[in-house]
């Protein structure tokens, strides 16, 4: 024995394990986009959920008094703040691996 070490090499000892900046050659793009689909889809129905939230609570304080129609819009803003974060952080995100997948952008130098 040498004393050298054997490495095995996979592409989990990269610094990310899973893969989504993906070309149309690529074997894994199906699930990248299977992925980045039920995100949306996640996304999605919290915002339709909130939306039908807030919509009711809305009617609900203009019947009942202001203090509580303040308290609950302040809640309100914080849970808005809270999805509008989640979806403004990850959007640069996925739209840099749809144009990476369709080969408009080449995204391979960012993760590498």
């Amino acid at each position: 024995m040498s004393g050298q070490v054997k490495t095995v090499d996979f592409y989990g000892n990269n610094a990310c394990f899973f893969k989504y900046f993906v070309t149309s050659k690529d074997p894994q793009r199906f699930f990248v986009w299977c992925v980045q689909g039920i995100y949306l889809l996640c996304l999605l129905v919290i915002a339709i959920c909130y939306f039908s939230i807030a919509t009711i609570t809305k009617e609900i304080s203009a019947n009942v008094g202001d203090r509580f129609a303040r308290r609950n819009m302040r809640t309100q803003r914080k849970i808005q703040i809270m999805i509008a974060t989640d979806f403004f952080c990850w959007c640069p995100f996925i739209v840099i691996c749809v144009l990476h997948s369709f080969e408009i952008v080449d995204a391979t130098d960012w993760y590498s």
